[in-house]
């Protein structure tokens, strides 16, 4: 559980392998979070890794190790969501 006493020194680590649900309530940042690990929003404090690659620091290197398919992606409203993340999965190689 991420804590709101002071979120600028929270660390989470993810065993391989393991699935996890973020939960909280609007504007706790579980978005920002998912945005930050698939590089495509820089962190505005602190750091943070995918297989041990800083997102900041080698972005290129962690985009081939993330996926994000938000809720609303904009793409195909008539496919599934399992044919919306094969679509997803195409387009990313």
């Amino acid at each position: 559980r991420i804590g709101q006493s002071n979120p600028r020194r929270r660390k989470l680590r993810i065993e391989p392998g393991r699935a996890i649900a973020l939960l909280g309530p609007n504007g706790a940042g579980k978005t920002t979070l998912l945005r930050i690990l698939a590089t495509s929003l820089r962190p505005s404090f602190g750091t943070a890794a995918v297989d041990g690659i800083d997102v900041g620091v080698r972005p290129e290197a962690v985009r081939p190790r993330v996926a994000l398919l938000p809720h609303a992606t904009g793409l195909y409203d008539d496919l599934t969501a399992t044919e919306n993340l094969a679509f997803a999965a195409t387009l990313m190689g």
